[in-house]
């Protein structure tokens, strides 16, 4: 399994060493599968109620950074790194 980057508002975000382009994040919510491309900061497979991609989408922008170095530095011990969940208004 992939490693959990972060969770939040129901969501798992997980990112996985052994992916392939384009730069992306998976995300498990109440059961459905969801395909998040870093690079264009949508989401590109799946869907999420309006809430809960807002919040992603948002928590993805503030965390970008952090974000492509995991995706870079995924093959190395220790390189996909935990995020914090959101901590504004309804990223509980």
């Amino acid at each position: 399994m992939s490693p959990l980057i972060s969770e939040f508002d129901g969501m798992k975000v997980r990112m996985n060493e052994l992916d392939h382009e384009p730069t992306h994040l998976h995300v498990k919510y109440q059961g459905k599968d969801v395909f998040v491309d870093l690079s264009l900061m949508e989401i590109t497979k799946g869907a999420l109620p309006k809430r809960q991609a807002v919040t992603l989408l948002a928590w993805c922008e503030h965390n970008k950074t952090i974000l492509l170095r995991s995706w870079k530095n995924r093959l190395k011990p220790g390189g996909i790194v935990k995020i914090p969940p959101p901590n504004w208004k309804g990223g509980k």
